[in-house]
């Protein structure tokens, strides 16, 4: 935490300095007067490194290359006009304060990515699931629709969605803070929940949205109610929280992954009261099903 307070500390002071620094002059001269464009890719590469995670994945001699190329191209463009020797220096300073943004914002993200996987280490090892994310999941998830479909077994799709319950003590000036870290707390002991009340053979997946996707080989759609219901006593009884949830069965309502998760997620949606979203999966399944038979 105290190397993210500094990284925040020497990113805000940068961003002062920068953006003030055309206020200084001497004998009623401005000592240094920045391009607009200068301005844009600084916010735009600050902005950009916060946002998109693919480039704080990025190697950050990559993305000095790429907004050190921007910058020459805009300067070159602009340069047209006085010559490409016109005020050499400043053009040398934007591109060097440039470089520190990114640098600087590349350093802070990387902070604050180290802090989340350490919180996510420890919490995992507070309360030990078996869960697996959609990517490392997606060879076990082929291989049971193989078995399934050569040997027409039923498989079943549950989709569990629990309910998040926030502390009735607010602290404002930390409350996103720990609505972040109350949220990963919640996650992992739902997942530790879960894998207490499904058999070794089924798999358990989180999506993107923080739902729980579980894969139950032969189980057809009534015992996957059965499961679910189980389950929903398990939340309530030991952390006081309810859950909604929806299923769906191969191949009585679903042919493939992607459609049981759709039919699943309807259903869910339909305990909820949401009617558009059910209107529409419900035709597409339909639809796939008749095709195929």
């Amino acid at each position: 935490m105290k190397d993210i307070r500094r990284q925040l500390l020497i990113l805000a002071l940068y961003l002062i300095l920068t953006f003030n620094l055309e206020r200084l002059d001497l004998n009623g001269q401005t000592l240094i007067n920045f391009r607009p464009y200068f301005y844009a890719l600084v916010i735009a590469g600050i902005l950009s490194m916060l946002v998109f995670p693919i480039l704080q994945r990025t190697s950050i001699y990559i993305l000095l290359a790429l907004w050190g190329t921007a910058y020459t191209t805009l300067w070159l463009v602009y340069a047209r006009e006085n010559g490409l020797t016109h005020n050499l220096q400043i053009v040398i300073i934007q591109f060097i304060f440039l470089e520190a943004s990114i640098w600087m914002t590349y350093e802070l993200t990387n902070k604050l990515n180290q802090t989340e996987s350490t919180l996510n280490s420890l919490i995992t090892n507070i309360f030990p699931n078996r869960v697996m994310d959609m990517s490392s999941a997606s060879k076990w998830i082929d291989n049971e629709m193989t078995r399934s479909r050569r040997h027409n077994h039923p498989l079943s799709v549950l989709i569990i969605n629990p309910d998040s319950q926030q502390s009735d003590e607010k602290h404002p000036m930390f409350e996103n803070l720990q609505r972040e870290i109350m949220q990963h707390f919640a996650i992992a002991r739902a997942g530790q929940i879960l894998s207490e009340s499904i058999r070794q053979t089924d798999l358990i997946i989180r999506d993107e949205k923080n739902q729980f996707i579980i894969i139950m080989p032969e189980t057809d759609a009534m015992s996957s109610k059965v499961i679910a219901a189980r389950i929903q006593d398990k939340f309530a009884d030991k952390i006081g929280a309810s859950m909604n949830w929806g299923t769906a069965s191969f191949p009585d309502e679903a042919l493939t992954f992607e459609d049981l998760v759709l039919r699943a997620q309807t259903d869910l949606f339909s305990q909820l009261g949401v009617q558009l979203p059910v209107q529409q999966a419900v035709a597409r399944q339909s639809d796939n099903i008749d095709r195929r038979i």
